[in-house]
């Protein structure tokens, strides 16, 4: 939310003459993004390379969006989340340009383990009663070739909420 006000007053005004535009954004029906939920870190662990041989993705590890404080006319909320898509798999997101390890990318997943597109909104969360809201989420490596090579393997991503 973002409001402003502006004060322009002419160079030689008089009090009665003076000038007041007030400018304002009111948004509507949002809420609170959790400390807690800022910059947040997911571990998605140490894998070997020969658990991609067998199968495609890791196990899918649980991080949580927490919402505070959401207008009582809030009914839902969608989550959309970008970042840089792989090249190999445009479902994904790629590793950061400093990672050593290849053939790998990040997926996530909703709370139903559905995997989630970049760029395109998740499913309905709806608001509880509290007015606060825990939002998750799934995160997974992905093979995106036949051989996964080892290495460092960290992913940015940034997320966009929309209210309903």
């Amino acid at each position: 939310m973002g409001y402003s006000i502006s004060l322009i007053q002419g160079a030689k005004a008089d009090l009665a003459n003076t000038n007041i535009v007030i400018k304002a954004n009111i948004v509507a029906n949002t809420c609170r993004v959790s400390p807690d939920s800022i910059n947040q870190f997911v571990d998605l662990g140490v894998w070997a390379t020969k658990n991609f041989k067998q199968k495609e993705s890791t196990e899918p590890v649980k991080f949580t969006l927490n919402l505070t404080d959401c207008s009582v006319t809030t009914t839902g909320v969608k989550v959309t989340f970008n970042g840089e898509i792989d090249g190999q798999d445009n479902t994904l997101f790629k590793l950061t340009e400093n990672d050593s390890a290849k053939n790998i990318a990040i997926a996530i997943l909703d709370k139903n383990k559905d995997k989630l597109l970049p760029g395109q909104s998740s499913i309905l969360y709806p608001v509880g009663t509290n007015n606060n809201l825990a939002l998750d989420f799934y995160a997974q490596y992905t093979a995106t070739g036949q051989i996964v090579t080892g290495g460092s393997a960290n992913g940015e991503v940034l997320f966009a909420l929309e209210y309903l």
